[in-house]
């Protein structure tokens, strides 16, 4: 009895210990997530040159404040946050391709976390870790965390919002209910195409307060105030912003069917990658083997913590349907990023379910495996990556004399990122030289390849000769000099280009 009654506090003691012990090795796990998604994001920053839209972002932050806030409506159809905190960030960390991207690699870095703690919260610690290792090398969020725009802060936010829902609707004081307000509101801040996840959560919350009897004035003042206010204000520069700028995503994209498989396919493969149609079918069919288990061998618990992240994914994809249907069709990949953080969660749901069993670590093995192998691919394969106008530029070289430079018509932001003194081509300009340059077409790390791949060369315009041509995979640039300055017309300039069927730009620079 007497060694019955010193064993008895021993056992609580020992419960606390091993659950404590649980606990340092899951957060020993996440910590190696987390190294793993830093050393997916960050060592490779400088790898790619700027694409277009990334050197319009470093057109407007290199110069001042002011500059930002006055540009901004007229040159993008985002909301201003990312800009002026990426404006922040590049005071300290400069404004070329590895400070810019840097804060969307931690941005991306930080998301891993956060998506841990939503499957924790949701459904297990088990599931938490599934879903972080399949955040960390996902190949699309890679490309976003390697992009110098909003979409990695826009995936930050989203899940930021989609946790702090959970955590609310726990215990739906006014204070958590404030949280999430705020929480939404901010994502709005960062990208107009957060309103989906948004309104998916608010429909959620609504339901939810009205069937527990907790919906008060309060509450709802305290949840919907900051996100009405937030979308209030932000209203009149969307309106401005919507004059037809994001119109290709309806005119060139495809059908909208065409777009959600694409979206599936992109969000758990990326945009290219080796062996792209045999990894695409494996990766898909992998993630429908996760939502498989999670139906014949997911708890009932499991499944009904599911419903949730289930529920707001859905409902944000089909808000931005019906938008489309009726409004304005902005549907793609990456307006639809706001969804991942949900969809993630069910998928390792279903890998990491108590009775998956080594069904469901294999799979999400094999998973991981992919994703690795994409990312892997656009890191070491040029075809996979963003169009290279640092090596045009690099190929252009500095002005020794006046030039004409004969580019697509995204040149002139993409170029001066890379090159100083440019500017359009005023008719009559005296040139020397005039250099001809075409890149091989990947926008946003689309495969579509449309460069020449080793184009005719034009013949030379009246006083010039050919006297260098550089191709590579990437680019061409083929140079044209004259013995003086000759004048000369945007015109029969123009008609140098390389691929006819694109649309192009003149530009003069000046030595000096």
């Amino acid at each position: 009895m007497v060694a019955a009654d010193c064993l008895q506090p021993l056992a609580p003691e020992s419960a606390a210990g091993a659950q404590r012990r649980a606990g340092a090795r899951s957060l020993w796990l996440l910590a190696g997530i987390v190294l793993l998604g830093v050393a997916v994001r960050f060592p490779t920053l400088g790898e790619q040159s700027f694409w277009y839209d990334e050197a319009i972002t470093h057109g407007i932050v290199a110069h001042s404040l002011g500059h930002v806030l006055s540009t901004v409506p007229q040159s993008e159809s985002t909301p201003p946050l990312y800009y002026l905190l990426v404006w922040l960030w590049s005071r300290v960390f400069g404004t070329y391709e590895v400070g810019l991207r840097s804060f969307s690699a931690l941005c991306g870095t930080l998301t891993i976390p956060l998506v841990w703690l939503l499957g924790r919260r949701l459904v297990s610690e088990r599931v938490g870790l599934v879903a972080a290792v399949l955040t960390a090398v996902n190949p699309i969020l890679f490309w976003y965390s390697q992009e110098a725009r909003s979409y990695a802060l826009l995936m930050l936010l989203s899940a930021l919002s989609l946790w702090v829902l959970v955590w609310a609707l726990e215990a739906p004081s006014a204070r958590r209910l404030l949280l999430w307000g705020l929480s939404g509101a901010v994502a709005l801040c960062a990208h107009y195409f957060a309103v989906f996840l948004v309104a998916a959560e608010a429909l959620w919350l609504l339901f939810a307060l009205r069937a527990a009897g907790r919906l008060t004035g309060a509450r709802f003042v305290a949840a919907f105030g900051p996100v009405v206010i937030a979308g209030a204000a932000l209203l009149p520069l969307a309106i401005h912003q919507n004059d037809g700028r994001a119109g290709f995503i309806a005119d060139n994209s495809g059908s909208i069917a065409y777009r959600l498989a694409q979206l599936v396919k992109q969000d758990i493969v990326g945009f290219d990658e080796p062996l792209k149609t045999a990894t695409s079918i494996i990766a898909v069919l992998l993630v429908l083997l996760a939502v498989l288990l999670l139906l014949q061998r997911g708890s009932r618990r499991e499944r009904h913590a599911v419903r949730l992240p289930l529920a707001v994914g859905t409902g944000t994809l089909l808000l931005a349907l019906l938008v489309a249907a009726v409004a304005t069709d902005y549907v793609n990949t990456r307006n639809l990023l706001p969804s991942f953080p949900a969809f993630v969660v069910v998928v390792a749901t279903g890998f990491g379910a108590a009775r998956a069993g080594r069904t469901g670590a294999a799979a999400l093995l094999a998973l991981v495996l992919i994703s690795l192998v994409s990312v892997i691919g656009v890191i070491t394969t040029p075809t996979f990556q963003r169009m290279d106008w640092r090596g045009a530029a690099r190929a252009l070289g500095t002005a020794m004399v006046p030039r004409a430079i004969v580019a697509d018509h995204s040149a002139g932001a993409a170029l001066g990122a890379y090159m100083s003194r440019l500017s359009e081509f005023p008719p009559g300009t005296a040139v020397q030289e005039v250099d001809v340059v075409a890149l091989v077409y990947r926008p946003a790390g689309a495969s579509v390849s449309a460069s020449p791949p080793n184009p005719a060369v034009p013949p030379a315009l009246p006083g010039f000769t050919l006297v260098g041509r550089r191709h590579t995979g990437s680019y061409t640039v083929l140079r044209y000099r004259a013995a003086a300055p000759v004048p000369e017309q945007p015109t029969p300039l123009a008609a140098l280009r390389l691929v006819p069927a694109d649309p192009v730009v003149v530009l003069v620079q000046r030595p000096g």
